[in-house]
């Protein structure tokens, strides 16, 4: 433990190159550890796209190969693709739609994640931050004046002592569970997530986000989500990612993958379709931490969160926890800034917040019949902007409106609503279930 770091960053996605930039560009000693060995490797099942609009408090526009954040006012470089995605919807098992869409900024930008990484890795050690890959931590302590992490590198355990650490290893995080901090959250229970990257796809609407729910032609209710990814490289062949869910210990994730494609509604999508990559993770759904600090120790990124963060806003976190760091080590209450700014802009510790986000999904539940009869009823409507988990709030509030032409209509379907309208008692894992 001869080695002192001022920082220590564990986890070397977006929240924690981050922060690691924003603490060596001030002049701090700062080691990011990383389980991966390829840095910029991506196997996790992650829908890279930009919100376009006011996200957790912050606005992120893009100008040339610059994202900037405008009030936080720093920017990064991507020197990635991109896809522009104008429209997102929730498709019904018929076709019917609920619209999201834009007309004069993309609804969201679609992006390579592994090329972001890369540009921030390439600017983590521009900026005199160390990375070491191919190491996990196990273990972590605060000190009266410090922490100090256990380490397993190739088999080896080594520590090593810092005067502040960053947790940033994701939804799962090591450093949350070691902490204690997992025991005070209550659980949704645990998610396992299959996706194909494909090339190929030929779907009917190219440039949408889609959410497809219903059971169609398959044995069981479903929800599959496909967007679009930008290739890579200038001119490799732009590719689709379909995606499925459910939680640990039910059937193979990828037989649902493959029903969808060759039997679904949508079959006709994927007649040329061809799997390059098989991505997938495991998602512990916790309520979100109200205050990701235990001493010397913050949380950013997935870690402290709700399912997970958008890219864009575990960008902003590690920008403030950086910043936070450097403040405190000038005598300023960094820390106690960087958790107020937290509590203050994560929309997931706003009051029923999650609840409500729990709600869109259990609509589902519907037979496919009630569903297009539902979905036909707002397939005229297009609501502007892109924030996708507020799309169930606006769901709510059609039904609610829509409830005495629905008692006309399909008066058997209105004690169903009612039934599920907030408050509710359905649970999502009964959801994944029925």
């Amino acid at each position: 433990m001869n080695k002192q770091y001022d920082l220590i960053v564990v986890g070397a996605g977006p929240a924690g190159l981050m922060s690691a930039i924003t603490a060596a560009r001030g002049g701090l000693n700062v080691l990011v550890v990383e389980q991966k060995t390829d840095i910029a490797w991506i196997p996790r099942t992650c829908v890279s796209t930009l919100y376009t609009t006011d996200c957790n408090g912050e606005l992120v526009t893009v100008d040339g190969d610059r994202w900037i954040f405008h009030k936080n006012d720093f920017s990064i470089k991507y020197t990635g693709q991109w896809k522009d995605c104008w429209k997102f919807y929730h498709i019904s098992p018929s076709g019917y739609r609920i619209r999201i869409e834009r007309d004069t900024v993309p609804a969201g930008k679609a992006f390579n994640k592994e090329t972001l990484i890369e540009d921030l890795a390439k600017e983590a050690k521009k900026s005199g931050v160390r990375i070491q890959c191919g190491t996990r931590a196990v273990d972590i302590k605060n000190l009266k004046k410090g922490v100090v992490l256990t380490l397993n590198r190739r088999g080896k355990e080594e520590k090593l002592k810092a005067r502040f650490a960053i947790g940033a290893d994701g939804l799962n995080s090591i450093i949350c569970e070691k902490l204690g901090l997992n025991k005070y959250r209550r659980s949704y229970g645990v998610m396992a997530v299959c996706s194909y990257v494909l090339e190929g796809v030929k779907p009917a609407y190219p440039d949408t986000i889609m959410c497809f729910v219903g059971k169609g032609k398959m044995k069981s209710r479903y929800i599959f989500y496909g967007w679009p990814r930008p290739a890579r490289t200038k001119g490799d062949k732009n590719q689709w990612e379909l995606l499925y869910t459910q939680f640990v210990g039910g059937n193979n994730l990828e037989a649902p993958l493959q029903a969808f494609m060759k039997d679904g509604n949508y079959a006709s999508w994927f007649k040329k379709a061809k799997v390059v990559q098989k991505r997938g993770c495991v998602m512990s759904m916790r309520v979100a931490l109200p205050y990701p600090r235990v001493e010397n120790t913050i949380l950013v990124g997935d870690a402290p969160c709700w399912t997970e963060v958008e890219v864009q806003s575990a960008i902003q976190y590690g920008y403030r926890a950086g910043k936070g760091v450097l403040d405190e080590l000038k005598g300023d209450p960094g820390l106690d800034e960087y958790t107020d700014y937290w509590k203050n802009t994560y929309e997931y510790l706003e009051p029923g917040r999650t609840e409500r986000a729990n709600w869109g999904y259990v609509i589902y539940v519907l037979d496919d019949d009630d569903l297009d009869y539902l979905f036909k009823l707002m397939d005229n409507k297009i609501l502007k902007g892109y924030y996708e988990w507020k799309v169930m709030d606006y769901v709510r509030q059609v039904l609610e409106a829509e409830l005495p032409r629905i008692a006309k209509e399909r008066p058997s379907l209105v004690p169903k609503i009612k039934n599920l309208l907030p408050p509710h008692q359905l649970s999502l894992r009964k959801f994944v279930s029925i």
